[in-house]
C-alpha cells in the first residue's frame, strides 16, 4: 500500500497543474479585429464598452479606422464562441457618417466579455466615448463637441478643437490643449487642464485642481485638495476648496476664493469685486497694478497688513481695516477666521 502512494500523489499533482492550465488559458481567451469605414465629411462617433478603454485619435478625412481587443473573462464555457463571433461580427453600425461601436442588441453577448477600442477618425468629428470602468484618451479632434465618461478609470484628452465635456467616477484627468470650453468632473481624483482658450469648469470629490493657461472663466471646486488657477484672460473666477489652499494669478475679473482650511494667495489686478474667505488659514493679495479699490479686510485672530496707499480711512482696529486704497474702486473683502491677512 505504502508503495503506491507516491504514483497517486505525482497523478494528483499532475491533474491539478492540468486543471490549474486550463483555467490560465480560460481567462486569457481573447481575439481582435480591424475596421476601416469610408466615410465623407464631419462623423458623428458613439463609443461604448462595459469594461474596456478607449482611445481616440484624430486622422485623415474620409475613412474610420478600428481595431479592438477583445477578452474574455472567466471559465471558458461559450466565451471563447463569443470571441469568435464578435471577431467575425463587431459591434459596428453605420449609417451615413453616423458611426456607433459597441452597441449590441444581444446584451447577453457582453456577458463576461470586455472591448478595448483604438480609433482613428477624421479630425474634424463629434464624438461620445463612454466606458463602465476603463480607461479614455482622446487627441487631435477638431469638430464638434467631445465628450468621455468613464465609472472608474483616468481621461486624458489633449489638442482638441471644440468644447469638452469629461467625467469620471473615480480617476484623474488631465486635458490640455483645449480651444473651447472644458467642463471635467471626477468623484475622487486630481484635474489639470493647460492652455484652455475658453473658460474652465472644474469638479472633484477629493483631488488637487490645477487649471494653467486658461483664457476664458473658471469655476474650479474641490472637497479636499490645493486649487490652483493660472489665468490669461480677464474672466470671472470662483474657486473653493473644503480642505486645502487656494493660489490664483492673474486674476482681474470677479474673484470669488473660499477655503474650509487653507490659505488664499492671490495676485491680479481687481477690475471686478473680489470676496476673499478662510475658515483657518491666511491671506495674501499682491496687486500687480495700479489700479484702486475698495478695502474691508477682517481677521478674527491675525495681523492685518496693508503695503499700500490709502486714500481714504473708514475703520481700523486689531481686527479690521476698512477704507479706499489708490481713491477706491470695486470691492475687495478679505475674511480670515484664524490667519493674518497680508495685502500689498
Amino acid at each position: 500500500m505504502r508503495g503506491t502512494m507516491p504514483g497517486k500523489r505525482i497523478s494528483f499533482m499532475t491533474i491539478t497543474m492540468l486543471l490549474l492550465g486550463s483555467v490560465t488559458w480560460a481567462w486569457a481567451a481573447e481575439g481582435q479585429f480591424e475596421r476601416t469605414i469610408k466615410v465623407s465629411g464631419p462623423v458623428d462617433l458613439e463609443v461604448e464598452t462595459g469594461s474596456g478603454q478607449i482611445r481616440i485619435q484624430g486622422g485623415t478625412s474620409g475613412q474610420v479606422r478600428v481595431h479592438g481587443t477583445i477578452k474574455a473573462n472567466g471559465w471558458l464555457g461559450g466565451n471563447e464562441a463569443k470571441v469568435k463571433q464578435l471577431e467575425a461580427n463587431p459591434p459596428i453600425e453605420v449609417k451615413g457618417n453616423t458611426v456607433r461601436i459597441g452597441h449590441l442588441k444581444e446584451s447577453n453577448l457582453f456577458n463576461n466579455i470586455s472591448i478595448s477600442y483604438e480609433i482613428v477618425v477624421p479630425e474634424v468629428s463629434r464624438l461620445k466615448a463612454n466606458s463602465g470602468s476603463g480607461q479614455i484618451s482622446l487627441a487631435g479632434l477638431r469638430g464638434g463637441p467631445v465628450s468621455g465618461n468613464t465609472g472608474s478609470g483616468t481621461v486624458t484628452a489633449s489638442d482638441i478643437g471644440g468644447n469638452l465635456d469629461i467625467e469620471t467616477g473615480s480617476g484623474s484627468i488631465t486635458a490640455s490643449e483645449i480651444r473651447g470650453d472644458l467642463a471635467a468632473d471626477t468623484g475622487s481624483g486630481a484635474i489639470k487642464a493647460e492652455r484652455v482658450t475658453g473658460s474652465v469648469r472644474a469638479q472633484t470629490g477629493s483631488g488637487q485642481v490645477q487649471a494653467i493657461g486658461v483664457g476664458g472663466a473658471v469655476t474650479a471646486h474641490t472637497g479636499s485638495g490645493h486649487v490652483t488657477l493660472k489665468l490669461t484672460g480677464p474672466g470671472r473666477v470662483e474657486a473653493e476648496s473644503g480642505s486645502g489652499g487656494i493660489t490664483v494669478e492673474g486674476a482681474k475679473g470677479p474673484l470669488k476664493a473660499g477655503a474650509g482650511s487653507g490659505t488664499i494667495r492671490v495676485s491680479g489686478s481687481p477690475e471686478g469685486p473680489w470676496h476673499l474667505e478662510t475658515g483657518s488659514g491666511g491671506v495674501h493679495l499682491e496687486i500687480t497694478s495700479g489700479a484702486g479699490f475698495d478695502l474691508d479686510a477682517e481677521s478674527e485672530s491675525g495681523r492685518i497688513e496693508l503695503d499700500l496707499q490709502m486714500t481714504s480711512l473708514e475703520h481700523k482696529s486689531k481686527e479690521a481695516l476698512r477704507g479706499k486704497v489708490r481713491g477706491g474702486g470695486q470691492p475687495v473683502v478679505v475674511r480670515s477666521h484664524s490667519g493674518g491677512v497680508s495685502i500689498r
